[in-house]
């Protein structure tokens, strides 16, 4: 009887700034071997970490929490080495004002959330009350 190796479970994030290491994938062929599970980056890093990848996209933060777990492939990344202005806050008030205000948060990304926690809580000193909603 003939063992049936189980193709790599591989996350992939539909989103621009991803397109050429997928496009590298698929050229070469190594995609055809392998079960792609699209999502989004918070979901696939979750996937990542509880072992339902073999490979997949992580965000730094969530990386840095989960070092010991994983393992990092060299010389791949997504990155910039100047602004990218992917992660905005928009308010009707100044961003000083929102101190005890409600603020929603969006839910695929959780580097963005960080960021903006980091920007109102270090920079402007305010604690809002955060929800989670989705991009829309």
């Amino acid at each position: 009887m003939v063992e049936r190796v189980a193709r790599p479970r591989v996350g992939h994030i539909q989103f621009l700034n991803c397109l050429p290491i997928y496009w590298g994938l698929m050229r070469s062929g190594a995609l055809i071997d392998v079960d792609l599970h699209k999502d989004s980056p918070d979901r696939l890093s979750a996937a990542l970490v509880a072992g339902d990848l073999d490979i997949g996209p992580i965000s730094h933060v969530e990386y840095l929490r989960h070092a010991d777990e994983l393992l990092l492939l060299p010389d791949l990344a997504v990155g910039s080495d100047g602004p990218v202005l992917s992660v905005n806050v928009v308010s009707t008030r100044p961003l000083a004002e929102l101190d005890g205000g409600k603020v929603a948060l969006g839910s695929t990304s959780r580097t963005g959330v960080l960021l903006a926690q980091l920007l109102l809580g270090e920079r402007y000193g305010v604690r809002p009350e955060y929800f989670r909603c989705r991009p829309t």
